[in-house]
């Protein structure tokens, strides 16, 4: 039984590699460096790029106390600020990349975020290497890993430490007067994460924004008066975000907050102001300063050069040559993407263009003639850059549909448990493994073969798991129409109903709307779930009354955190609570948080004296960590020593479930599990949700002592799971998530165990309802089964949803929101499936 339950994650694990390899395949870009410049010299020789991480447009339009000596520039005329736009995914190793060469980056490098390597396509930094002159860099280390061995002299700051918001500033602003005296320098640049990391701790509205703003001004006007000090007319100064910053704090999705940042150039020439503020693209920075600088643009670059920013600085004849350069080097990646319509459009409209120009060449100057030109390249390189930014992978479909079909069979085989073995069934299971090897063999050896599927050692587990999931289905496939109809034959209305509702869940995801507010489907079946009981139990009053404060506090639940997308800027009560004039009232409500979620956890648990007064303590160091809510309040460095007592009481706990599972006591071993977690994500959750997590507690409690059926309970629990992952304020969104809880007690990254609180805090809900799923069917002796039971239908949930979702991703891979929306709905999907995957193999190894 454990051997084939292995064998069925292992070939999910498969399917699920070869569809991500499918749909995440590495762009395929122009190998090589650019070699043409268009100018005869470079307009400034020195070049100061100030990057302040997640400083969206609103920080300054809307701030201006905050940026007195910026907004005196922009009075003067020497400080212009643009909207830049940010292409998505908005976190910050895929910004840099797009900063630097121009090119869009793949949802891909979210994935690899936590772990940048070395950036060898053609970009700035190598350009203006490559032409003699040095760069210097303080700030993000990130830059230290893509840009090895490129700047004469750097100092990096952790990134991922998102607890400190001050030294990891102040250590980039000490080396700036030593360097603005120093000649040996043409490129500076500064990336700060100070308020980056204030947005994740303590979000947008915090009175620390302000105070950080101010400081960033302040570095503005250290250079900028360095530069005039020196007398310096030559120089440019670019102040810009990497992203913006989400009304949660997070970022990483693509609402207008996210992906609208400040660009502002800064330069001793005045220029004229505009009654509003224009529209460029972030990747437009890179042509724009290799022809300001008189360098190549890189060739991956899709960036185009506006004509507002260059004029002032180039004549008109080199803004012709600087817009023709910028149309050539796209017509070059344009030349090697597949062919449809509108390419052919764009490359006539470039061949007229192209004459135009050299017609114009010829002929004498005229003014309206050279305007009419230059709006015709501004026209044409949108066009360009459009088509370029709406085709920018190839995916590879026959994986996804083999990771699709995969999934299928291993969602059938789930259904089918374990097949009964006879001879009849082995000589149908291996035939079908043969046939399906041999169809495998046959398109590999084809003309176009998928490269996935047919190469290396993916191509070697792709066969193997191919025939195996073949095998079993087809030994299996009699067993399976007899199972459904089973299930269906022996289920009352009620049930049907709850199976019925589990199905519009898996098919509503082919919406990107309804993917966008899931939350609302969750509260929905929840809520559904509860009035269905009520509606059986008005013969026992109890009953009654324990659902009904069930729904009352779900209702209060449901409102602590809006989520979703198109209602997530409303005021909730968390957001009411994070103002300062209602800040004691928060450290009460969570002190009184605690208190309750201690009397829930311990009342049904016949812990020893021990381990009672161990989580205590616990609770106690949590209460410590909250009150540093309040500023005159001291924690430990960073709430240290509060949050590792907390970690030892829960191993202590773990501990002693593990012991109790190894003596046969799975009820005690689950008890102290479920308090070990419990103890875990307290501490890991944010001040302001702790009243929340008591609410959930609550819930539980009351369900408990509910006389629900197993099967009710089972579905009840499985949704009540999912609406606790969005009352935490979680979404579909990669900005929801919390980083801040991944440094709680580290006093240094670490990647390992930031990436497992991080973890621990976004499913914190599904975990907790899963565990006392697991506890209140260990309660009844004759529920020796009902674990594996319930395991089962949580992971068939799970296979529906996903098998749904790469079909519609397979379907609208071509679609506006693919990396918006469905790319970080598969990544949510694969972790719920992995989680709920290993739930299953657990329960199967001990359902003895």
């Amino acid at each position: 039984m454990n051997l084939w339950n292995y064998s069925l994650a292992a070939s999910t694990t498969i399917a699920l590699v070869i569809f991500i390899q499918g749909f995440l395949p590495q762009k395929q870009r122009i190998t090589g460096y650019g070699k043409k410049s268009c100018c005869t010299a470079s307009r400034f020789s020195k070049t100061v790029l100030i990057i302040v991480d997640a400083l969206r447009t609103d920080f300054i339009t809307t701030r201006h106390d905050s940026w007195p000596y910026l907004q005196q520039l922009v009075d003067l005329g020497q400080a212009r600020m643009y909207h830049a736009r940010v292409h998505p995914p908005t976190v910050t190793l895929p910004r840099i990349k797009a900063l630097i060469s121009g090119d869009i980056p793949g949802f891909i490098d979210v994935l690899m975020n936590f772990d940048s390597s070395e950036l060898k396509e053609d970009n700035l930094l190598y350009q203006m290497k490559s032409a003699g002159r040095t760069s210097i860099f303080y700030g993000d280390d990130t830059w230290l890993r893509l840009f090895p061995h490129t700047f004469i002299r750097s100092e990096g700051t952790t990134s991922f430490f998102v607890s400190d918001y001050t030294e990891v500033d102040d250590n980039v602003t000490r080396h700036i007067a030593g360097e603005m005296e120093r000649d040996d320098w043409s490129f500076m640049v500064l990336h700060y994460l100070g308020l980056d990391h204030i947005g994740h701790l303590v979000g947008p509205s915090s009175s620390l924004i302000p105070l950080k703003l101010s400081e960033m001004d302040a570095t503005v006007r250290l250079i900028h008066s360095a530069f005039i000090e020196k007398g310096m007319n030559d120089y440019l100064i670019i102040l810009c975000g990497d992203h913006g910053m989400a009304d949660q704090g997070g970022h990483g999705g693509v609402t207008p907050n996210e992906v609208l940042t400040p660009m502002v150039f800064i330069t001793n020439t005045t220029t004229p102001t505009s009654d509003g503020l224009k529209e460029i693209f972030q990747i437009d920075l890179v042509p724009t300063l290799a022809i300001l600088l008189n360098l190549p643009i890189p060739k991956n670059s899709l960036g185009v050069a506006p004509v507002s920013i260059l004029e002032p600085f180039i004549g008109s004849s080199m803004l012709l040559d600087a817009l023709e350069l910028n149309s050539h080097q796209l017509y070059s990646i344009l030349q090697g993407s597949s062919a449809d319509s509108s390419l052919g459009q764009i490359m006539t409209a470039f061949d007229m263009q192209k004459l135009n120009h050299e017609a114009y060449k010829v002929m004498a100057s005229d003014r309206l003639r050279e305007e009419k030109l230059i709006f015709g390249y501004q026209k044409l390189l949108r066009q360009m850059q459009h088509h370029l930014a709406s085709h920018l992978m190839d995916y590879d479909v026959s994986a996804m549909t083999f990771g699709l079909c995969c999934f299928l069979l291993v969602f059938c085989l789930v259904l089918a448990e374990q097949p009964s073995w006879n001879s009849a069934s082995a000589l149908i299971a291996m035939g079908g493994g043969l046939l399906t090897a041999s169809f495998h063999y046959a398109y590999c050896t084809s003309q176009s073969p998928s490269l996935v599927l047919c190469s290396g050692y993916l191509g070697t587990l792709t066969t193997l798991s191919c025939t195996f999931t073949a095998c079993c289905y087809f030994f299996s496939f009699r067993q399976l129409p007899s199972r459904l109809s089973s299930w269906l034959v022996g289920s009352n209305n009620s049930q049907l109903f709850v199976l019925l509702l589990a199905l519009m869940h898996s098919v509503s995801l082919l919406s990107s709307s309804f993917i966008e507010e899931e939350h609302q489907m969750a509260y929905y079946y929840t809520v559904s779930l509860l009035l269905l009981e009520l509606a059986y139990c008005h013969r026992n009053s109890k009953k009654c009354c324990l659902l009904l404060l069930v729904l009352l506090c779900l209702t209060l639940a449901r409102k602590w955190n809006q989520t979703g997308d198109k209602w997530a800027h409303l005021l909730d009560i968390a957001d009411k609570l994070n103002t300062p004039a209602y800040g004691s009232i928060k450290v009460i409500l969570a002190m009184s948080a605690l208190l309750v979620i201690i009397s829930t956890t311990l009342s049904d648990a016949s812990f020893p004296f021990f381990l009672r007064g161990l989580f205590l303590v616990s609770m106690a160091a949590t209460a410590v960590y909250a009150f540093g809510e309040f500023e005159y309040f001291t924690l430990s460095y960073r709430g240290r020593y509060e949050a590792l007592t907390v970690y030892l009481c829960s191993a202590v706990m773990l501990v002693n479930s593990g012991y109790h599972w190894y003596r046969q006591c799975p009820l005690t071993s689950l008890h102290s599990l479920r308090a070990a977690w419990v103890l875990l994500t307290t501490v890991l959750h944010r001040t302001v949700n702790l009243p929340l997590v008591a609410l959930v507690s609550v819930s539980e409690y009351l369900l408990s002592r509910a006389q629900l059926d197993d099967f009710m309970r089972t579905h009840l629990y499985f949704w009540l799971g999912q609406a606790s992952f969005f009352y935490q304020g979680n979404s579909n969104s990669i900005s929801t998530v919390d980083i801040s809880s991944g440094y709680k007690g580290l006093t240094s990254y670490n990647p390992i165990l930031t990436a497992f609180f991080m973890l621990c805090n976004t499913y914190a809900g599904p975990i907790f309802w899963m565990l006392s799923l697991y506890i209140q069917i260990k309660k009844k002796p004759s529920n020796r089964g009902s674990a594996l039971v319930a395991a089962r239908f949580f992971l068939v949930f799970k296979l529906m949803d996903m098998i749904v979702l790469q079909v519609l991703i397979i379907l609208e891979r071509f679609h506006l929101f693919v990396w918006t929306v469905f790319a970080p709905k598969l990544v949510y999907e694969v972790l719920g499936l992995s989680l709920y995957q290993f739930s299953y193999l657990i329960c199967s190894m001990f359902s003895r």
